[in-house]
C-alpha cells in the first residue's frame, strides 16, 4: 500500500463530506486506502453514506468516544498501512493529480519527509502560496509555511520518531507536529495548487486566543531546544517579531471592523470578501 488517507469527520455536511470523498476516489494515482474516521457524530450517519460508495478503498474506522481532531487522527493513524500518510480535512477539495505528484516528488526528494502545496480557498479567490522550502527558524516565526488539507508524510518518520498529533495543542495541532518534525526531516511545499480549500464562516475570539497561547507555548519549546540562556532566547523573539509588530495592530482592526460591518450588514457578501482578505493579512497568508 502506497497512501493512507486520514480524513477525521465529525458532523460534516453530507454534501461536504462527499465532496472530498469523491475528490480523493477520483485521483489518478490510485493505490491508497482511504480511511475515514468517524469521531462519534450526531448529526450525520457516516457509515451508511460510506456504504452508499460500495468501494473496498473505503475503510471506516470510529473512534471508541468523541476524542477531537487530534485523536480522531492518531486512531487512523494507528490503522494506518500506507508508506505515505495524506491529509485532508472532510470538507475540503484534493485536485485529481494531487496524488500523483507528491509521490514523484517524494520519490525524487527521498531527504523530504514532509510535503505539502499551494492552495486554492474557497469561496474566496486568492491563491495560498507557501515558500517550496522551510528551515527550523521558518517555523520558528510561525510563517505561513504549511497548510494542513495539502500534506503528505512519509509514515517511517512518525514511527521512527514516535512522533503523532498532540491533543493538548488542539488548536495548533498541525503547527506542533510540523514543530516536531523538523527536527527529524526535511519540509517542502510544491509549488502549485492541489487542493481547494473551504473557507469556515471564521473562528471565534475564545478560539483564536487559545490558538495564539499554544502557539506561543509550541514557539518557547523550540526556543529551548535552541537554547536554555532567557537572555538570548529573548533576542532571538525580538529578531523574529520585529517585522510582525508594524501592522499587527492595524491588521486586527481591520478584521474586527470588517467582521463587525459584515454581521451589521446582514452578512453581505461585500464585507465578507472584505473580512477574509484582512483575516488572511492579519494571519500572514
Amino acid at each position: 500500500m502506497k497512501i493512507s488517507v486520514i480524513m477525521p469527520v465529525y458532523n460534516t455536511k453530507e454534501e461536504y463530506l462527499r465532496e472530498a470523498i469523491e475528490s480523493i476516489l477520483n485521483q489518478t494515482f490510485q493505490d491508497f486506502e482511504l480511511l475515514i474516521i468517524d469521531d462519534c457524530s450526531t448529526t450525520i450517519n457516516v457509515k451508511n453514506i460510506l456504504n452508499s460508495y460500495n468501494c473496498d478503498k473505503i475503510v471506516y474506522l470510529k473512534t471508541p468516544q468523541n476524542s477531537g481532531a487530534s485523536g480522531a487522527r492518531n486512531y487512523g493513524l494507528t490503522h494506518a498501512k500506507g508508506e505515505f500518510i495524506a491529509i485532508l480535512d472532510s470538507d475540503d477539495i484534493a485536485l485529481p493529480t494531487r496524488f500523483e505528484k507528491q509521490i514523484l516528488y517524494m520519490e525524487k526528494n527521498p531527504k523530504v519527509g514532509v510535503l505539502g502545496s499551494w492552495a486554492e480557498p474557497f469561496p474566496d479567490t486568492s491563491i495560498w502560496k507557501p515558500h517550496e522550502h522551510f528551515t527550523f527558524f521558518d517555523i520558528l516565526k510561525f510563517s505561513p509555511f504549511l497548510i494542513h488539507s495539502t500534506i503528505m508524510m512519509r509514515k517511517s518518520i512518525l514511527d521512527i520518531n514516535k512522533e503523532n498529533y498532540n491533543p493538548d495543542y488542539e488548536m495548533a495541532e498541525d503547527y506542533y507536529l510540523w514543530s516536531r518534525l523538523i527536527l527529524h526531516t526535511k519540509i517542502a511545499n510544491l509549488q502549485e495548487v492541489l487542493v481547494r480549500y473551504r473557507m469556515d464562516v471564521g473562528m471565534s475570539f475564545s478560539s483564536r486566543d487559545k490558538m495564539i497561547s499554544q502557539t506561543h507555548r509550541i514557539q518557547q519549546e523550540l526556543l529551548n531546544y535552541l537554547t536554555t540562556d532567557k537572555h538570548l532566547q529573548n533576542k532571538i523573539k525580538t529578531l523574529l517579531n520585529c517585522h510582525k509588530q508594524k501592522n499587527s495592530f492595524k491588521r486586527h482592526a481591520k478584521y474586527s471592523i470588517y467582521k463587525s460591518l459584515w454581521i451589521l450588514g446582514g452578512k453581505s457578501n461585500f464585507y465578507k470578501a472584505k473580512m477574509k482578505k484582512a483575516e488572511r493579512k492579519m494571519k500572514g497568508l
